[in-house]
């Protein structure tokens, strides 16, 4: 018999407006964001039936004017209910595509990989350093 998992995706739209979006999907590679325009913090809270331990996180931005952004990935822990920094990229300030890892066993990187392992709930959060509106995605490949 064949087992499928699937991946909640609980979508937090900005810190100060909020909405619950509950996609149930097959893991691959799935769309964490959708390409759009953003000025304010964005995060995307993810829980896995099955824990994935490694992932790879692309953030694609497509128009830029001014400022920056910055990702992070946080792991969360159930023991303080927060979320904590696993990885976070440099600040991200063009046009272009950004690749971030986590797995346990790869080579770090400094702001681009870390050997450690995705929590079964983690979250992709992104701060821009302005206002000004930048456009961006994020895909996300998740494996065991």
């Amino acid at each position: 018999m064949k087992l499928i998992c699937y991946l909640f995706l609980f979508l937090l739209i900005s810190s100060q407006t909020h909405a619950d979006i509950f996609v149930k999907v097959p893991l691959a590679s799935q769309v964490a964001l959708a390409s759009a325009a953003r000025t304010t913090d964005t995060s995307v809270v993810i829980t896995t039936v099955n824990p994935q331990k490694c992932g790879q996180f692309v953030v694609n931005i497509t128009a830029y004017t001014a400022g920056s952004l910055t990702a992070h990935i946080q792991n969360y822990s159930p023991a303080t209910d927060t979320y904590y920094d696993v990885l976070v990229s440099t600040a991200l300030a063009a046009t272009g595509t950004t690749i971030l890892k986590v797995c346990p066993g790869i080579t770090a990187a400094a702001n681009l990989s870390v050997a450690d392992f995705l929590s079964p709930r983690f979250k992709i959060y992104l701060h821009p350093s302005t206002s000004d509106a930048i456009t961006y995605s994020v895909g996300m490949n998740l494996v065991p």
